[in-house]
């Protein structure tokens, strides 16, 4: 399944009515890469004021680090596109963002850094 094909399936997946209202009006730089790995889990996390878990908070995760692989390749920062399968690019990016040090940054800096050393263009 092309990474494309995987956005749209991810998109699809967490649709507005699969989330609960949480209140709140986080800003979306406030996700953390400690809050994306828990959403990867399929564990409870809320994100612009909603909670998601479950399968929903794993397809959340998997489209937003689908949506800035897309961007990241646009922009020729990660060209990885053909090289890593979408299960494997959100295992790796689990991988690296789990560490302690990586948890409190922002969940999109610290994938793209990880895209970056993924798959560089040279």
């Amino acid at each position: 399944m092309s990474l494309k094909s995987w956005v749209t399936a991810a998109s699809v997946a967490i649709a507005p009515t699969a989330c609960a209202f949480a209140g709140g009006t986080e800003d979306a730089a406030a996700l953390t890469a400690g809050e994306l790995a828990t959403a990867i889990r399929g564990q409870e996390i809320s994100y612009r004021g909603r909670l998601f878990e479950g399968d929903p908070a794993a397809a959340f995760a998997d489209g937003y680090i689908f949506a800035l692989a897309e961007a990241a390749g646009r922009d020729k920062t990660w060209c990885g596109q053909n090289l890593i399968a979408p299960h494997e690019l959100v295992a790796r990016v689990f991988d690296r963002i789990v560490d302690d040090e990586m948890a409190t940054q922002p969940a999109d800096l610290a994938v793209m850094d990880v895209l970056g050393t993924l798959g560089p263009c040279d």
